[in-house]
């Protein structure tokens, strides 16, 4: 809507437990904001170091939230997080990409 957007804010609209889409659970939710990381507009065919950048930014986002919060949500001191790649997940479970025969 146009009073999110002036805010720059997300419109998801959230139902279920409190504010979630979850159902009731045994387990605390908790929520957790980082600051904003600022992109340019690009096309990401013809800018692909940009948008590797862009990641960079938002893996090391994701790691310092983790490693600041997750005593808060019941993880051990010693968690870690790890990032992986779609085509590494795949692999991991089985799905590999079929060869076009030519």
């Amino acid at each position: 809507s146009r009073f999110l957007r002036s805010r720059q804010m997300s419109g998801t609209m959230l139902k279920g437990r409190g504010l979630t889409f979850l159902g009731f659970l045994d387990v605390p939710l908790g929520y957790v904001w980082a600051e904003p990381i600022k992109v340019e507009k690009k096309d990401p065919t013809t800018n692909r170091e940009y948008v590797e950048e862009v990641f960079n930014q938002v893996e090391a986002s994701l790691k310092d939230i983790f490693d600041r919060y997750k005593g808060r949500f019941g993880y051990d001191e010693k968690e870690t997080l790890s990032m992986i790649t779609v085509e590494d997940a795949q692999a991991a479970a089985g799905h590999h990409k079929k060869k076009k025969n030519k």
